[in-house]
């Protein structure tokens, strides 16, 4: 039986734009590997969920031991995945490098096992992105109707060559750091919004 599930205290989510870059550096095979690791993962995933944590807490929330996520953390650190927080009395808080990273899964396929790792990442990445569609659903008839006709849930569908899919991507993209980067009156209600955007081909056969 897994580690009993504990609330973790959180200091405010430092996810302001003016610490992030302009683009998010974009992962490195040293890094893929070192973050495909499920305990390491699974701590990346902690704290960009819900914020700076300490290394206790998180030892709590895994139960792994303090020394062990101690290592796991120092290993994200040196892969620039996560870096320290303040301190509050004697611990030490971690967080996620602000902007995350930038992920190109085909720029892994020469070498089989960075290969692999790739695919779990994308794996990974994905559970992450459908379990909180999912929480969303499950609550979503509770919160707020300013919330809720306002979400957006839908899809469509194209036909693009590849400049113009690059194109796309690119203004979306656009859109997105448009509004990330927007100054807020801090008495003005805001919450995280969680956009979860894939384009790719469909019943693409190998004469294309």
């Amino acid at each position: 039986m897994g580690a009993p599930r504990v609330s973790l205290p959180s200091m405010p989510n430092d996810d302001d734009p003016a610490n992030a870059p302009a683009t998010p550096p974009p992962l490195d095979a040293a890094a893929l590997m070192a973050l495909t690791r499920p305990s390491r993962f699974q701590l990346w995933e902690l704290l960009h969920e819900h914020g700076p944590a300490a290394t206790t807490h998180l030892a709590a929330q895994t139960g792994e031991s303090w020394e062990t996520v101690s290592s796991h953390l120092e290993e994200l650190a040196r892969h620039g995945l996560v870096e320290d927080a303040q301190r509050v009395d004697t611990e030490r808080w971690w967080r996620t490098r602000p902007g995350a990273f930038s992920f190109q899964p085909h720029r892994f396929e020469d070498d089989p096992e960075t290969a692999e790792a790739a695919h779990l990442l994308e794996t990974n990445l994905l559970r992450v992105h459908t379990h909180r569609l999912n929480r969303w659903l499950a609550v979503s008839r509770s919160m707020p109707m300013a919330w809720r006709e306002v979400s957006f849930d839908g899809s469509m569908t194209v036909h693009l060559t590849p400049h113009e899919l690059g194109e796309l991507s690119a203004r979306v993209l656009e859109v997105l750091k448009d509004f990330r980067a927007r100054h807020r009156d801090e008495s003005e209600p805001t919450a995280r919004i969680e956009v979860f955007f894939h384009a790719f081909p469909i019943a693409l056969d190998e004469n294309h």
